[in-house]
């Protein structure tokens, strides 16, 4: 047990089962709940994002040199260095395991979006290393020893979360299948987005939660076999579902991200799906 960042990545990985469906995640959910709870406190995380290697008891030369969360004694030194690559698989292990509050998923997002806005690179371009304990700011570095000024992997921290898991919209071009599983975010009115580009067309696609009704929006020109959903808690008991105003046969999978309420949709016209829980 190092502390390494790669010990997110069975959190992180987004599977196919047979039947084609996705499996976020590939830890089981409790392994994986508690993996990324840990990952949140101050031994691996800090404002703009998560270490390397966290902190904790260590046989390491120089000792633990930060908080400890954990009594496992590791046998490397930590590297309080933020790689906005950890960060981002962060965030998309969160959304693995529906994790997505503010001091959850969003804190990992917030943290990469925010690197593009403040003054110490390029506006508008995500560096490769932020501002950290054991690394410092790059601006204050000789210019030979910075890091990169843009690195594309942090993106994948900022768009998967939103397009594939808050939106859930899951394309399979190749075999003309398209799904849409919503979440959204606890706190959040709603999610949106209009002109996602699949194939040689796009999708628009909006999901909103009030109590205990959740429902998702679809629009595409796109001639596929559209599945619409929603993501509603695991404990939670469907009441009704309606696509269109009209009861609808429609399936419940559970995942690690709760239970995916699944339904068959046309794709003329726009498509509404309403999820109606018990409890």
């Amino acid at each position: 047990f190092q502390r390494h960042w790669i010990g997110v990545t069975p959190m992180d990985v987004d599977l196919i089962g047979r039947a084609g469906y996705s499996i976020p995640g590939l830890a089981s959910q409790p392994h994986g709940k508690a993996a990324l709870a840990e990952r949140e406190l101050a031994c691996y995380t800090d404002r703009f994002g998560m270490y390397h290697t966290g902190t904790g008891p260590t046989s390491a030369i120089g000792g633990n040199q930060g908080a400890s969360c954990d009594g496992h004694v590791s046998e490397v030194q930590s590297e309080r260095t933020i790689f906005t690559l950890n960060t981002a698989i962060m965030a998309v292990g969160e959304g693995n395991y529906g994790r997505l509050g503010g001091d959850q998923q969003r804190h990992y997002t917030d943290a990469n979006a925010d690197l593009q806005l403040i003054p110490d690179e390029q506006p508008g371009a995500m560096p490769e290393i932020a501002p950290s304990p054991d690394y410092g700011r790059s601006i204050n570095r000789p210019f030979n020893e910075r890091a990169m000024v843009l690195q594309a992997w942090g993106a994948y921290g900022t768009i998967w979360p939103v397009v594939h898991q808050q939106l859930g919209i899951r394309p399979d071009m190749g075999r003309d299948e398209l799904v849409v599983v919503p979440q959204v975010p606890p706190g959040s009115p709603g999610v949106s987005g209009k002109n996602i580009r699949l194939g040689l067309d796009s999708v628009a696609v909006s999901a909103d939660h009030e109590g205990r009704t959740y429902t998702t929006k679809v629009s595409t020109g796109l001639n596929v076999d559209l599945t619409i959903g929603h993501t509603i808690p695991r404990g939670a008991t469907v009441g009704s579902v309606r696509l269109n105003g009209e009861n609808v046969r429609y399936n419940v999978r559970t995942t690690n991200r709760g239970k995916e309420v699944l339904a068959h949709a046309p794709t003329t016209g726009g498509q509404t799906l309403v999820v109606r829980v018990q409890s």
